[in-house]
């Protein structure tokens, strides 16, 4: 049987809007206040998928037998069915041969009516400093979790791999506490679809902590996040 790879789409970027209060410019940032324009660079995960852990254990066009499960390479990891082996046909089919899905930062695909998805720990993005995509978007929720920034959102697809992710400019708007801007990013890859889905995601504010930890030498602080999208001010303390 011919397996076919497909590739594991992760990437993750976001971007943040210019202030109105003097910023403070802490190192490893973008120049000026940040921009509402597409582009820019910035990793993450999404809904694409996303590559993790050790390196790569097959080659693209591999195929095996695990049992009696069908296992073949995508973008250099195994994805295997997960039938049981007990002389049975491994019971109705659940999916179409050749169809794609993405199950977080992994992909799967129907071999002989049953998914086979990689199985890759997922690594929450990192709210960087970056400039992302705008695609369109909802922001139905957000809220802080410890170190992370939880965001449930909603937008039209259903027909191609859509990438989420997060940024700010690097500054800080210098108040008491201070302050930065937010956004996430969205790339939807040109989706024709029009269903409404939803999602969230996680974002790590580790680098934003490591940035304020080192401008204002101090380990402990506290920064009001303004969030494209969404009314209220979120509290991040440490």
């Amino acid at each position: 049987m011919t397996m076919r790879s497909i590739g594991l789409v992760a990437t993750v970027m976001l971007t943040a809007a210019a202030c109105d209060l003097p910023p403070k410019n802490l190192g490893n940032e973008t120049e000026g206040s940040g921009s509402d324009t597409a582009g820019g660079s910035g990793g993450g995960t999404d809904t694409g998928g996303g590559s993790g852990g050790g390196g790569n254990e097959c080659q693209p066009g591999d195929s095996k037998m695990v049992d009696c499960n069908n296992c073949g390479c995508l973008d250099g990891y195994w994805a295997c069915t997960e039938i049981g082996c007990d002389g049975g046909d491994g019971g109705p089919a659940e999916c179409e041969d050749g169809a794609t899905q993405v199950d977080e930062c992994n992909t799967c695909e129907c071999y002989e009516g049953h998914w086979g998805c990689t199985k890759i720990d997922c690594v929450d993005p990192v709210l960087e400093v970056c400039e992302g995509p705008k695609d369109p978007l909802f922001v139905q929720g957000a809220m802080i979790v410890d170190d992370t920034l939880e965001v449930a959102v909603s937008y039209g697809g259903g027909c191609e791999p859509h990438v989420l992710g997060g940024c700010w400019s690097g500054l800080f708007a210098e108040s008491d506490p201070v302050q930065i801007w937010a956004f996430v990013s969205h790339e939807s890859n040109d989706d024709p679809c029009e269903a409404e889905l939803s999602d969230t995601v996680t974002l790590d504010l580790s680098s934003v902590r490591a940035a304020y930890e080192s401008g204002y030498q101090t380990t402990t602080g506290e920064i009001v996040i303004h969030l494209d999208g969404w009314a209220d001010a979120l509290v991040y303390s440490w």
